[in-house]
């Protein structure tokens, strides 16, 4: 998903930051700063709960930030 959306927001010229597990492939990595996106790895060791709680930090301390909440909408598990 993260590539799909980092292509649109390059598309729309938005800015894009993503959080992935460090253990993210390094070519799936290059796909998406080719599309302008800034990574943050996250230890995955901090599990699901961890990652979603430094991309609310990140939302709080964004002006104008939005999160898609890709886990909670259900379409995105068909």
């Amino acid at each position: 998903m993260g590539i799909n959306i980092a292509f649109m927001a390059a598309m729309k010229g938005y800015e894009m930051v993503l959080k992935l597990p460090s253990y993210t492939s390094m070519e799936r990595r290059g796909k998406m700063i080719a599309f302008r996106a800034d990574l943050i790895l996250i230890d995955p060791t901090q599990g699901i709960i961890g990652t979603v709680k430094k991309a609310y930090e990140l939302l709080e301390s964004t002006p104008n930030a939005f999160m898609l909440q890709q886990f909670y909408n259900l379409q995105t598990l068909r």
